[in-house]
């Protein structure tokens, strides 16, 4: 009919070795829709897009800072999120833009997006629903805000147990992970409670 189901590419480079010249790897995600305009003959015409998802590395120099000066309506300092795409995630989405247009054309669709002006077309930092890392685990207090258990190195009786205690996410939805990390931080704080150390 006119509302098919999407598709969904799963990760298929660098998955057994790093053969190319960036590390980790994409998915995609896509579908067809019908579109609206004046009608074709033969009907109202397709419109097909795949749209590559791929895995942002940690950097250490993005991060979310609190501003000195501006505040909310309620007057909690306003987060200043300074981050940006390094080179490896430029080089996986050109390829990504490449290899879309070819499996598109491959398909049988025309009309295509030139595929080198879909590469440059990145999106920013926090433009998806799965970003993470600004309150990363680690062992270190000086690196990291919580700590294996997602207990706050600084506030003992906080803990914290979504995308930002990972420093990092494959191409796939975390979202099953986030659950996990819920289940065994709630647990450790149960037991912390249960022995009278919080």
């Amino acid at each position: 009919g006119e509302r098919p189901t999407g598709i969904y590419i799963p990760r298929y480079a660098n998955v057994t070795e790093t053969d190319k010249p960036y590390l980790r790897g994409f998915g995609m995600q896509g579908g067809g829709v019908r579109t609206r305009r004046a009608e074709a003959p033969g009907g109202l015409p397709w419109s097909m897009s795949l749209m590559p998802f791929g895995e942002v590395l940690p950097n250490p120099d993005n991060r979310v800072t609190l501003s000195a000066s501006r505040r909310d309506s309620w007057g909690v300092p306003v987060p200043i999120i300074d981050a940006a795409h390094g080179r490896n995630e430029y080089l996986m989405m050109r390829e990504a833009a490449h290899d879309a247009w070819q499996m598109l054309k491959a398909a049988g669709c025309v009309d295509l997006n030139a595929w080198e002006e879909a590469a440059e077309q990145v999106t920013p930092p926090g433009d998806r629903i799965h970003e993470m890392g600004t309150a990363r685990m680690g062992r270190d207090p000086a690196t990291s805000v919580v700590n294996g258990w997602g207990q706050a190195h600084q506030v003992p009786n906080l803990f914290l147990s979504d995308g930002a205690v990972m420093a990092s996410s494959a191409s796939m939805n975390p979202s099953l992970t986030y659950m996990a990390l819920s289940a065994r931080t709630a647990n450790h704080a149960a037991d912390l409670l249960r022995d009278g150390a919080l």
